[in-house]
């Protein structure tokens, strides 16, 4: 695993196959399954400030109404 300039990790954690990025999105995405609406917006300000592309996350939240919600 390499620092880039900008502080971010390159290449794969050790033992686990997955980039720093992969590991992020994983945490951030269990972390989201937990989530109830009136909490969502906590889970939203943590990560969005995680180097977690926005869309991503948005991509995310998504997935967490049509499960919380049902389909629109």
């Amino acid at each position: 695993m390499q620092l880039h300039q900008s502080g971010r990790c390159r290449g794969m954690f050790p033992g686990t196959g997955q980039s720093a990025e992969e590991i992020r999105l994983t945490e951030a995405e269990n972390e989201l399954a937990l989530k109830t609406p009136v909490t969502v917006l906590p889970w939203v300000l943590r990560w969005q400030d995680n180097r977690i592309a926005r869309d991503d996350l948005l991509n995310m939240l998504w997935e967490w109404s049509r499960r919380r919600c049902g389909p629109f």
